[in-house]
């Protein structure tokens, strides 16, 4: 018997016969069956048929279930379990089940480079449908979910059908017009447009058609298009020859974030059978197949979980995700948020590309997770709306949640299958006795060992402790000493009890030391943590802690994983409950602030290495707990959520340990923005604003931190009402670094927006404020922010000047990154202002010292300038050298800015050169690129390289660009003469001549004058065009021009 849902309802015989239900209730029944592949309860069952439940329901149910028996029997039967009903159909009998086995068996051949195969299976699987799931019935809200995955798993097969089509050489160029008609925000159908139109020799239609997707996306969505669609327009514009053969598939990161298992385990068979079934139930399940073990504290949920997803490895290929979500923790739970960013980090994604907001980031990672098979467990959940957002939603993985809850509403809702855990057997309990105690001597008094296996509730976390207790002699013995001591005599009471016993017997066998130890390992912030950590919370001496942490990894009390420890949460509350029933609140506090005085005091070092010309507050210089940018950085790496969890809890504690909150807060800004780390950036910030509430001055910093992020994250708006409410917290405080660092936020936020005048104020204002107050790290800053908006505003005198002061400060400071920036910029200055022997002189300075200190994107932008002034000398060889050094530095180091740059000067030789496409080639990809970093300066020079100059100017003039505006308008004069338009030619050139002159931009005036003198000579002015042609030979003479010999001849 066969069984249709992808289309109307079909149910045939093994003669082809269509038989159906004759109620439409039970037609709705048997889809429902159909759909669900575990156990669906009576309840559910009738709210699905049901929307307002007669009295009669439960009866009603029966009736249909018995009436679907006797149709279909023999062939297929509904079997009653305890937790409901279930449909036996063999995956080859349901099209949705056939449907979803082709479909991985197509993938696994495309995976392996057989597209024929694949194709043929894509093909076949798409062939199954005959119309929209269940039409022409009503989809029930237990199924809505599966129903939506199927959908969206035909699209996808139809895209990756596309790929393999694509990969075979076939020309699919018309079906995708027609699919993206249909789907027109369906960006991979777009991509796969773009290649298909490339490798049939369109190359305009495929450029002109990512146009379209992206006036589509703007217009609807506001938004531009994914960074690798981006990616394949450049790739098409450079005409890379990547693209004419077939690429091998992507490789992605593969994620191994499982813990280690735990040793001897024993018993589960059944567990095991189940989750190895249902991981068969997942292959090629775009559904989504999802998990839930559920049982009481201390029974090895998650040594069961962890153990049978080390073991399926090889089931998952891409890989295994893993988070403990602290959902019965001493510890605040984890937000769904603060995992998805590490899961999104885990699987490649840039943590520039994670968003804070949390329904972007569940989007993001369910598109990432979309066609890999991955393996998810979530440990310790504590309610369903904690899991909901880290569902992957479609993918051939599965998900494996832990509970002490039922969590029946994911069970009922998402369709999770539930396996509930309960004690090991008699058997189970005392097989792993034998295997911690010794087979020899439990198989010697099996009688004693029972009884402790029973003691202990048969609970595995009971029965490890209790054995790792045991010092020797007779089972008998140490049962009896247990009883006598009054120990575990209540543990047949209950699980909790049993736990809590072997908690108390483990405990109270440690030496003191090791207790007080244990005790307040439990202030610890963090899930785990190092040596130091420890010896921060008690105060010990390092070599005696590391001692008494090995007692506590032996009393199976801790668990160590290289040279960090952690905990059962159980033992984290339990620490806490014996700290504050055995230690006074005055030594819980000093351990507390001992240890977060630690953290704060490593961070602000870690800070001064790192980032040592950030403004921050007020505070003693730190020690030198660090020797390199290396080690700062690996510290902060390692701490991260334990500095994130400190600050969370310094806030929420309030009083005296506050204070912690907003100084980590402020320590880490520097290094959340080295690391993009959005999402832990802005709950920090968050929290330290919180607890600096009535500190003006801590609460200047905290919205200093959140103007920064909202900047990154380009969105302005957000970004000036945070730097705004920071500098007036700061003047109200009299912090005058917090004042000076918030205008200079403020200016950064307006020239990057185009706003020059409202920067250069800003900056202005900045920098009066570092001087009367001795700022030497602010002065640098604002100075260099100053020069960058003097040029952009076509005042290179002023910049030159800034940039001069700034590098004296440098100087000053010996430290060599910031000398060597400093050397850069103002050798681009000087080229910029046509002094070649001036720009190379701080270039080559420059360079070798960035080529020294490793720093190679500041290198590639250094070798773009030189590649210019070679390129103006008449240097080709050496001016290509340079350029296509800097392309290769920029490609690889990710820097999008400096690329459009290399670029760009590449066009200039190319033209100068005489090769007008390759030139046009360049200044197309440069302008592209520019775009992308949101360099509207950069983006107006590769137009007028276009002969775009018109759009170039409009830019300009907008943003008050002064010295592109006069290369815009020398551009325009260039293509108005071309035209034989020498009044309009002549009207551009005298404006462009009066802005050169008054920017001292000297390349471009002299190259304005050359182009003034063929306009005059058009005009038939020879006196005018001689006295042009004199005052550029000047200029191009003392520029060391190859234009100057070429002048003189007809001087």
């Amino acid at each position: 018997m066969r069984f249709g849902v992808l289309g109307p309802l079909e149910v045939r015989d093994d003669r082809g016969r269509l038989l159906l239900p004759a109620r439409r209730k039970e037609r709705v029944l048997l889809a429902v069956l159909l759909l669900r592949d575990a156990p669906t309860s009576t309840d559910a069952l009738t709210d699905a048929l049901w929307d307002e439940l007669p009295r009669s329901a439960a009866a009603n149910l029966k009736t249909y279930l018995s009436d679907l028996r006797r149709l279909l029997r023999p062939d297929v039967a509904i079997d009653t379990r305890p937790d409901g009903y279930v449909l036996d159909v063999a995956r080859a009998d349901l099209d949705a089940t056939h449907f979803e086995d082709l479909v991985e068996e197509g993938r696994q051949a495309a995976r392996e480079r057989r597209f024929d195969v694949a194709t043929e299976r894509f093909t076949r699987a798409l062939g199954l449908w005959r119309g929209p799931v269940l039409d022409g019935l009503p989809v029930p809200a237990l199924v809505h979910h599966r129903v939506t995955v199927l959908e969206e798993l035909r699209l996808a097969v139809v895209e990756d059908n596309i790929d393999a089509r694509l990969a075979l050489g076939q020309d699919v160029a018309g079906e995708l017009r027609a699919l993206t008609d249909q789907h027109p925000l369906r960006e991979r159908l777009w991509g796969q447009l773009m290649l298909a139109l490339y490798r049939t020799g369109r190359q305009a239609e495929a450029l002109a058609a990512y146009q379209r997707l992206r006036e589509t996306l703007d217009a609807q969505l506001g938004i531009e298009p994914s960074p690798g669609l981006r990616r394949l327009h450049v790739e098409i514009l450079r005409a890379d020859r990547s693209l004419d053969r077939t690429p091998p598939p992507a490789s992605a990161a593969i994620p191994r974030q499982l813990p280690a298992a735990v040793p001897s385990f024993t018993g589960r068979a059944r567990a095991l059978a189940e989750l190895d079934r249902l991981a068969d139930r997942a292959r090629g399940d775009r559904s989504g197949t999802v998990v839930v073990i559920s049982g009481t504290a201390g029974v090895g949920k998650t040594a069961l979980a962890v153990r049978w997803a080390d073991a399926a490895r090889d089931r998952f290929p891409d890989g295994q995700l893993y988070a403990d979500l602290r959902g019965y923790d001493a510890l605040p739970p984890r937000r769904p948020l603060e995992v998805l960013s590490r899961f999104l980090h885990a699987l490649g994604v840039p943590p520039e590309r994670v968003p804070p907001d949390l329904d972007e980031a569940v989007a993001l990672y369910r598109s990432t997770l979309a066609d890999r098979s991955v393996l998810v467990v979530l440990d310790n959940a504590a309610a369903g709306d904690q899991v909901r957002p880290l569902l992957p939603g479609g993918s051939g993985g599965l998900v494996v949640v832990t509970s002490r809850d039922r969590l029946a509403g994911l069970v009922a809702r998402d369709g999770a299958a539930r396996i509930a855990l309960d004690v090991l057997t008699p058997a189970e309990s005392v097989d792993l006795l034998a295997t911690l105690l010794g087979r020899e001597r439990t198989a010697a008094e099996p009688d004693a060992t029972a009884e402790l296996a029973d003691l202990c509730a048969h609970l595995p976390l009971a029965l490890r402790i209790t054995a790792a207790h045991f010092t020797g002699g007779r089972i008998a013995d140490h049962v009896a000493e247990l009883r006598r001591g009054n120990r575990l005599t209540a543990l047949h009471a209950d699980e909790d009890t049993a736990v809590r016993a072997a908690f108390d017997l483990s405990y109270s066998a440690l030496p003191a030391p090791a207790r007080r130890l244990f005790r307040l390992l439990g202030v610890i912030p963090g899930q785990d943590f190092t040596v130091d950590e420890a010896v921060a919370a008690t105060g010990g001496a390092p070599p005696a802690t590391e001692e008494l942490l090995g007692t506590l990894t032996d009393a199976h009390l801790l668990h160590r994983d290289g040279d960090r420890y952690t905990t059962h949460d159980l033992l984290r509350l339990y620490a806490r409950e014996r700290a504050r029933a055995e230690e006074t609140p005055e030594r819980r506090d000093r351990a507390s602030h001992r240890l977060y005085a630690w953290y704060t005091a490593h961070a602000e070092a870690a800070a001064a290495v790192l980032y040592p010309d950030m403004a921050r507050l007020p505070r003693p210089a730190p020690q030198p707990l660090f020797e390199n940018e290396a080690q700062a950085s690996a510290w902060l790496d390692a701490e991260r959520a334990n500095l994130v969890a400190a600050v969370l809890h310094a806030a929420d504690a309030g009083g005296d340990l506050a204070e912690h909150a907003w100084l980590l807060a402020d320590a880490l800004r520097g290094y959340f923005w080295l690391r993009m780390a959005t999402v832990d950036w802005l709950t920090v910030a968050l929290a330290a604003r919180r607890a600096a509430e009535g500190d003006p001055t801590a609460r200047a910093s905290a919205e200093l931190s959140l103007g920064n992020l909202h900047f990154l994250l380009s969105e302005h708006a957000r970004a000036i009402e945070h730097s705004t409410a920071a500098l007036r917290l700061a003047e109200e405080g009299g912090w005058h670094a917090g004042q000076a660092s918030a205008h200079n936020n403020l200016g950064g936020i307006h020239r990057q927006s185009g706003h020059l005048a409202e920067a250069a104020a800003h900056f202005a204002r900045s920098l009066e404020i570092d001087r009367r107050h001795g700022l030497h790290a602010g002065q640098m800053a604002s100075l260099n922010n100053l020069a960058i908006v003097a040029w952009q505003l076509g005042r290179l005198a002023d910049s030159t000047e800034y940039f001069t002061q700034a590098l004296r400060l440098r100087r000053q400071s010996q430290a060599p990154q910031g000398i060597a920036l400093a050397l850069g910029n103002l050798g681009e200055l000087w080229h910029t202002r046509g002094e070649p022997d001036e720009a190379l002189r701080h270039l080559t300075e420059a360079l070798g010292i960035h080529r020294e200190i490793g720093a190679r994107v500041a290198e590639a932008g250094n070798l773009t300038t030189l590649a210019a002034i070679h390129n103006d000398l008449g240097d080709l060889p050496a001016a290509y050298e340079h350029a296509r050094t800097s392309l290769m530095l920029a490609r690889d180091t990710g820097e999008r800015r400096i690329e459009a740059g290399a670029l760009h000067v590449l066009g200039d030789i190319h033209r100068r050169a005489g090769q007008e496409a390759d030139a046009l080639d360049c200044y197309r990809q440069a302008a592209l690129l520019a775009r992308e970093a949101d360099d509207d300066f950069l983006a107006a020079e590769a137009l007028i390289g276009q002969g775009r100059a018109e759009e170039a100017l409009a830019i300009a003039r907008k943003a008050g660009y002064r010295v592109v505006e006069g290369k815009a308008l020398t551009a325009l004069a260039r293509a108005e003469l071309a035209a034989g338009n020498t009044a309009a030619a002549d009207a551009h050139a005298r404006e462009a001549l009066e802005i050169h002159r008054s920017t001292g931009h000297r390349p471009g005036e002299a190259h304005t004058l050359l182009l003034l003198d063929r306009v005059a000579a058009a005009r038939s002015e020879p006196d005018l065009a001689a006295a042009y042609r004199r005052a550029a030979l000047e200029l191009f003479t003392r520029m060391r021009s190859p234009e100057a010999d070429a002048l003189r001849d007809r001087v």
